[in-house]
């Protein structure tokens, strides 16, 4: 209840939903930049690169703040379906756990599959 009550005052107050602080996406890019460095096409601009990036994180942020405002309840899902060496999830799982009503799902709703990037590596 919390959750939409604060989202729907946010967007009164902004009239939609609000941008992440550039000081944070900035600061988010600058710590992945540094985990995805082994996978950096070369061939692509710093500049290009980064923007990508940022982009990205704005609009993690925003399907964040979409998240927190429904009265049901999200997790992401990190986990690799499929363990091979080489592979990567780019994009997790989403998976509703708790229903509108406050109830938690047993077993969770999976909403979608994680992307996975394969032989990355070797």
């Amino acid at each position: 209840m919390w959750r939409t009550a604060t989202a729907g005052l946010v967007q009164m107050k902004h009239g939609r939903f609000p941008n992440a602080p550039s000081y944070n996406v900035q600061r988010a890019v600058d710590a992945i930049e540094e985990v995805l460095q082994p996978f950096v096409d070369e061939q692509q601009s710093e500049t290009a690169r980064r923007r990508s990036l940022e982009d990205l994180m704005e609009q993690g942020a925003r399907l964040g703040f979409l998240l927190m405002a429904q009265p049901a309840t999200f997790e992401f899902s990190w986990d690799n379906p499929f363990g091979e060496p080489g592979s990567l999830v780019v994009f997790p799982a989403l998976h509703q756990v708790v229903n509108e009503d406050g109830a938690r799902l047993h077993p969770a709703k999976g909403l979608t599959m994680p992307e996975v990037a394969r032989g990355l590596l070797g």
